[in-house]
C-alpha cells in the first residue's frame, strides 16, 4: 500500500471513529477549512503531552508507538496522542492533559499536505492503533526518572 493510500485510509478511520454515520461532515470541513473539529470521547480520547517530553519518552518501548496517531501543535508545544476511549477518566500525569467528552480537537486531514501550526508527527495509517495508557505512563515516568522531563 502506498503512503498516500495509507493516509486516505487513516483519514477515513479518523472521520468514522469520531463522527460515525456523519463522517461526510468531517470531509466537508477538511475540504473547506483544512481542519476538522472532531469530538473526543466518542471513538477515542487524546492526551496532550509537551513535545519535548514525548520525544524523550518515545525512546522507551518504541514498539508501543507503532501506528499510533500523533499530532503536533507547534503553537503551544504539545503533541496529542490518540488513546482508548475513557482514558481521560483516570488519567493523572502532572503536566499532561487528557481530553475526552465534551472536548474537541481541530485536526488537519492526514492525507493532505501540512498546513498551519498543527502537523501530523505520525498520522493515522491504514491500520491505526491507540496508545496503551500504561505504556505512555511508563515511558513518561522513565523519562522523568532519567531527568528528561522537568516541566511543560
Amino acid at each position: 500500500m502506498t503512503q498516500e493510500a495509507s493516509g486516505v485510509h487513516g483519514a477515513v478511520w479518523l472521520a468514522q471513529s469520531s463522527r460515525g454515520d456523519h463522517a461526510y461532515a468531517v470531509w466537508h470541513e477538511w475540504n473547506r477549512h483544512r481542519y476538522a473539529v472532531l469530538p473526543t470521547g466518542i471513538g477515542w480520547d487524546v492526551v496532550a503531552v509537551p513535545r519535548t517530553w514525548l520525544r524523550a519518552a518515545a525512546q522507551h518501548r518504541s514498539e508501543a508507538w507503532t501506528d499510533v496517531p500523533l499530532l503536533d501543535d507547534i503553537s503551544v508545544g504539545y503533541t496529542y496522542v490518540w488513546m482508548p476511549l475513557g482514558t481521560h477518566a483516570d488519567w493523572a500525569v502532572p503536566g499532561t492533559r487528557a481530553l475526552g467528552s465534551p472536548w474537541v480537537i481541530a485536526v488537519p486531514q492526514p492525507s493532505a499536505p501540512p498546513a498551519g501550526v498543527r502537523k501530523w508527527a505520525q498520522p493515522p495509517g491504514a491500520y491505526p492503533r491507540l496508545m496503551d495508557p500504561a505504556a505512555l505512563r511508563e515511558a513518561l515516568d522513565a523519562t522523568q526518572a532519567a531527568g528528561g522531563r522537568t516541566g511543560p
